[in-house]
């Protein structure tokens, strides 16, 4: 198996990496950190392979800061108590940007993990075939920054592309074209354990 991770997937490892799960009171929080529990999961089951399986490119180390970016916004807005309905409302998140000492925050969350990550998870060079990159956009509706990562993963043969975009899965799910499975975190940390009980035997 070789494992492509999408920057959300990434960004979930992180953000429990460096939070205390344990403090957290609020059952809401709890439920949260529960979801993204899959990612961080699967990341560590790759990072304990003494095989490097895992991989992901350039394109996905920036957008992981989009990803913690969001995900400060949204914290923000949960502490001021208002709706999750309304989360996305330009007139309600435009009105949130971060503190230069959060932004900084963020940044050195990354970095100080980027030594752990990538010493068993390989960096890749995005790759921009437009006769890939022009299918996924036109015949499936990909966005064209995961027709991108999805190329990628594609032309640097991984079997499988982990991602919690549920978007991403649906549009994928029923196209045979490419031999690459999308699946969410926790399907694939099933199948990869199921591969290395096999490769065992």
């Amino acid at each position: 198996m070789k494992i492509f991770l999408d920057a959300n997937v990434v960004a979930n490892w992180i953000l429990l990496k460096n939070k205390n799960v344990n403090n957290v009171s609020s059952p809401i929080l709890k439920e949260r950190f529960r979801q993204i529990g899959n990612s961080f999961e699967l990341v560590q089951e790759i990072l304990n392979w003494k095989e490097k399986i895992g991989m992901t490119s350039q394109l996905v180390l920036a957008e992981i800061f989009g990803v913690l970016h969001d995900d400060a916004i949204n914290m923000k807005l949960f502490r001021e108590a208002i709706p999750t309905a309304s989360w996305h409302w330009v007139s309600i998140r435009g009105s949130k940007s971060l503190l230069e000492d959060e932004a900084a925050e963020i940044y050195y969350s990354v970095m100080q993990r980027f030594d752990e990550l990538f010493s068993k998870i390989e960096i890749v060079e995005d790759e921009f075939n437009l006769e890939y990159i022009s299918y996924f956009i036109l015949n499936l509706g990909l966005k064209p920054a995961d027709s991108v990562l999805l190329t990628t993963a594609i032309e640097n043969r991984a079997t499988h592309f982990a991602t919690t975009d549920i978007r991403l899965i649906e549009l994928v799910k029923k196209d045979k074209k490419f031999d690459i499975v999308v699946q969410n975190p926790k399907l694939i940390l099933d199948s990869l354990k199921k591969y290395k009980k096999k490769s065992k035997r």
